[in-house]
């Protein structure tokens, strides 16, 4: 069959296949008018440019409609297509409709000489909205509708100079340069939002790197230009701009015309009266996660049946809005079981007809102040919502009476004359600082500043002080002791002086949720918003240079630039930091997103070294259970590209700079010693995290953010030596002699134990080890402890038998409780000792782990030490204060 012939058939299949899915205003589209730049630019594949030749292009358009791999494509896009001068975006809600700030943009455009000039697009999620509003613009040929979430979708995002949203892209997006992006927001907040919100730094990453990525977000007043530097934290970091000119859409309550909505309203299934006043109850969404939010029908269904009981419906009617994340998850049956109104309709050209609103923690009656009419609020649940969620204002600061049950709701709309008249002044009062730049013009002036470059309305800057701003990458926040080292120094950062964002993968795992909930309250947090969205070819060299760093050729080095360079911007916003710290250490994806993604000329980068590392990386035990591919030589290889390779102690920093220096690298190797969380211990009686009962130690652990409960248990053995040791379940720490040497004391008629504070991959074969040699109830291996100073006081003498470290942490931690400490002679183990007061151990087989308990037992371990943690812990934050200066 002929390539022609082949091509006739495709387009009459994905013509049948798209003929209830068009995503433009109508299916007389000219596909040239849509197209006529590609033709034209680089990129295309030879099949597309083909199909563009022929007289079927429908099967590229139809291309455009489907939901398949739509992400993908806008990398491609991205790519291979330039962006379009004149063409504009708008997005609402994710697609919801026509609404909100860009709708008010768009009407403004409109009376704008050169509103024909461009190209407006419009994202619609709902295919019957879709058709309405394709039917409603007809006759604009300029005014093109495009569906949520597919690949046209993915098309117009990358390829408008302009685009304007009210909340946020999806988590592909990355602005690329020579694009605007307007973010409108779409309310003066009432309930807490980013950080404020009770687990908020684990929910805000998208729209905290939507707003980072805005060349403008509008601001309507400076209440909320403080909403936004210090709950999203844009403080310091932001370099955009605010316009602070008042709400675009408080233009609508003001200039919609009655019979306009009016017609909307019924289009859309709503039954409206036009001869009775009208009362709009509009309460905000219920629950914490927006993904699923609380639906209650019944304080619908109760509040129309009491009105109809209870107030003059002959002069009043009820009609019900309810939040749009809401209306989306109600189900047939339960829309049609009040007068509800669609999520289609405009809430603010709704007000410009409506006589009393009724609301809750919903931003809407700040929009209607400008109605000036009574606004009443409806909240049965105030102790609970503010405690949970949290609001900014107290109820006596509301411009209208606050009701807690449906009597006093209706008893108020009954007298609402009067009340109008008692809220008067507190009406005015919010007005006048709420609502001080609308004045129906708000959004001509922003689009001045959008498309016509006025720098002469209010625009104004985030602050920024003198403060380094640092960001920190510590890996997936598993426990481990590159996570603790991390959250111990992290605790101990002068704040005054530092502004700290920290970059993390998103896990499931609980203990890195915990990790997560103990970063101060003080850090800002970026968690990556999914995965590269990268193509075939992509995905092979980026997953390639995982494990073989800048070792790769020219060519796919080009390529792996392009990948980070685009992730830079979509999880960071490309916002320049004074300091990228790689606190991780061990992998290669975060350095190469620093020296590639990052071009910031004055960006100083810093990879840390947690051990000796060519000792880690030629363990191969350690390596085979780890899995890795990487190499110490592809590891060192990212070396190169930072200013400073910092050791976790000057002993371990000696050793790093002996092994893995290069003539290029050598000047860079220094040190930062490892601080230590003196907090657990010096609170340790204070500490609700345990309780001791019957012999058993309990200890219970609870996330700030899920809620869980997670109670272990263990027993505290009595009449016996107790050793303790503490470190992950790995090869480098040697645990197993440990048993093996306590199985030849307990030969001996010694009674001794041993507890392993820590958990990994190695927990299991150590606890098979010990039922081998009938030893298991003397080895008691805990899990990881939030607190490990209960049990280490609870024990006699520390042992620490590893083959490697860069300090070892846990020795220190024990010398604050004042045990005698047994320790092997790795290299780096004197920053760890303390004269002559500990046992040295001379190997690290199981017989010279014997003698060093031994020797405990012999009283030779002497425990008159004195360990001053504060000096060592101010000593060590003069380290990091020295490095960074």
């Amino acid at each position: 069959m002929s390539f022609w012939k082949n091509l006739k058939y495709r387009a009459r299949y994905i013509a049948h296949q798209f003929k209830h899915k068009n995503c433009f205003k109508n299916s007389e589209i000219s596909y040239q008018d849509i197209f006529e730049k590609i033709n034209n630019s680089e990129g295309l594949s030879k099949f597309e440019r083909n199909l563009l030749k022929s007289k079927y292009p429908e099967i590229y358009y139809s291309a455009l409609l489907s939901d398949k791999n739509w992400h993908t494509r806008y990398n491609y896009y991205c790519k291979t297509q330039p962006i379009v001068d004149n063409w504009v975006l708008y997005e609402s809600h994710a697609g919801a409709g026509m609404l909100c700030n860009p709708l008010a943009l768009f009407k403004a455009f409109q009376e704008r000489e050169d509103f024909n000039n461009y190209k407006h697009f419009w994202v619609i999620a709902d295919d019957h909205e879709l058709d309405y509003l394709r039917n409603e613009y007809k006759d604009f040929k300029n005014v093109y509708f495009v569906k949520y979430n597919t690949v046209g979708y993915a098309y117009f995002v990358a390829r408008c100079k302009y685009l304007i949203n009210n909340t946020s892209f999806h988590s592909f997006f990355a602005k690329r340069e020579g694009q605007i992006f307007l973010n409108t927001w779409h309310s003066i907040t009432v309930k807490y939002i980013g950080y404020d919100i009770p687990g908020g730094k684990k929910l805000v990453q998208n729209m905290l790197r939507n707003l980072l990525m805005a060349d403008y977000i509008v601001s309507p007043n400076e209440f909320m230009t403080k909403i936004f530097n210090d709950s999203y934290r844009l403080r310091e970091i932001y370099n955009g701009k605010y316009i602070q000119e008042g709400y675009p859409r408080n233009d609508l309550v003001i200039k919609t015309k009655r019979e306009e909505i009016i017609k909307k309203l019924r289009d859309h299934g709503t039954t409206i009266d036009p001869n009775k006043k009208i009362i709009l109850y509009a309460p905000t969404w219920s629950g914490n996660n927006v993904s699923n939010p609380k639906i209650d029908i019944e304080r619908y269904t109760s509040m129309l049946e009491h009105f109809n009981q209870t107030i003059d419906t002959e002069k009043y009617q009820l009609i019900i809005k309810p939040h749009q994340i809401e209306y989306r998850n109600l189900s047939d049956k339960q829309l049609a079981a009040c007068n509800f109104v669609s999520y289609n309709i405009d809430a603010n050209s709704l007000l410009s007809i409506v006589d009393i609103v009724i609301t809750d923690y919903s931003s809407i009656y700040f929009d209607y102040l400008v109605a000036k009419k009574p606004i009443l609020f409806y909240i049965p649940d105030y102790k609970e919502y503010s405690k949970n969620r949290g609001i900014y204002f107290k109820l006596d600061e509301l411009p209208g009476p606050c009701a807690h049950d449906l009597s006093d709701l209706s008893n108020y709309i009954n007298n609402i004359e009067e009340i109008e008249q008692q809220y008067k002044k507190i009406a005015d009062e919010t007005r006048a600082w709420a609502c001080k730049y609308d004045d129906a013009n708000v959004s001509s002036r922003v689009l001045e500043v959008l498309f016509d470059n006025n720098q002469n309305h209010n625009l104004l800057q985030a602050p920024k002080s003198d403060k380094k701003k640092i960001l920190f990458y510590p890996g997936t926040l598993a426990t481990n002791g590159v996570t603790s080292a991390f959250l111990n120094l992290i605790k101990k950062i002068d704040y005054s002086k530092y502004d700290v964002t920290v970059y993390t993968l998103i896990s499931k795992r609980e203990d890195a949720i915990k990790n997560l909930d103990k970063i101060p309250d003080e850090v800002r947090l970026f968690q990556r918003v999914s995965a590269p969205i990268l193509s075939k070819k992509e995905n092979k060299i980026y997953k390639r240079s995982l494990y073989r760093g800048y070792n790769m050729s020219e060519g796919k080095m080009n390529v792996a630039k392009r990948i980070m360079r685009r992730e830079y911007i979509r999880t960071l916003a490309d916002v320049n930091f004074d300091y990228i710290i790689d606190f991780s250490g061990y992998g290669t994806l975060f350095p190469l997103l620093a020296t590639l993604g990052c071009e910031h000329e004055n960006t100083k980068k810093c990879v840390w070294q947690h051990s000796d590392m060519y000792a880690e990386f030629s363990n191969e035990e350690k390596r085979k259970i780890s899995k890795t591919k990487l190499t110490i030589e592809n590891l060192v290889s990212v070396y190169d590209k930072f200013d400073k390779i910092v050791s976790a102690s000057e002993n371990v920093y000696k050793i790093n700079k002996e092994y893995l220096a290069t003539e290029e690298t050598k000047h860079k190797f220094t040190y930062s010693s490892n601080l230590l969380d003196d907090s657990r211990f010096k609170n340790l009686d204070a500490d609700s995290s345990y309780y001791i009962e019957n012999d058993i130690l309990y200890t219970t652990t609870v996330s700030k953010s899920n809620g869980f409960k997670k109670t272990t248990q263990f027993p505290i053995l009595r009449d016996c030596i107790k050793f303790v040791t503490m470190g992950r379940c790995m090869p480098e720490k040697n645990q197993s002699n440990i048993i093996k040497a306590l199985k030849r004391l307990n030969d001996e008629g010694i009674n001794a134990a041993l507890y392993i504070i820590g958990d990994g991959p190695l927990k299991a074969s150590l606890e098979n080890e010990a039922a081998n040699l009938g030893i298991s109830d003397k080895i008691i291996i805990t899990e990881v402890m939030q607190n490990p100073f209960v049990l280490l006081k609870l024990c006699d003498c520390f042992i620490f038998p590893s083959y490697y470290e860069a300090q070892g942490l846990s020795v220190l931690e024990a010398r604050m409780v004042g045990l005698p400490i047994i320790v092997s002679n790795f290299k780096a183990v004197k920053s760890v000792l303390i004269g002559d007061k500990q046992f040295l151990l001379k190997g690290f087989e199981a017989k010279d782990i014997y003698q060093g308990m031994k020797a405990y037992i012999d009283g030779k371990i002497p425990t008159d030490y004195v360990f001053d943690v504060d000096a060592y812990n101010q000593k060590g934050i003069d380290e990091f204060a020295k490095l960074l200066d």
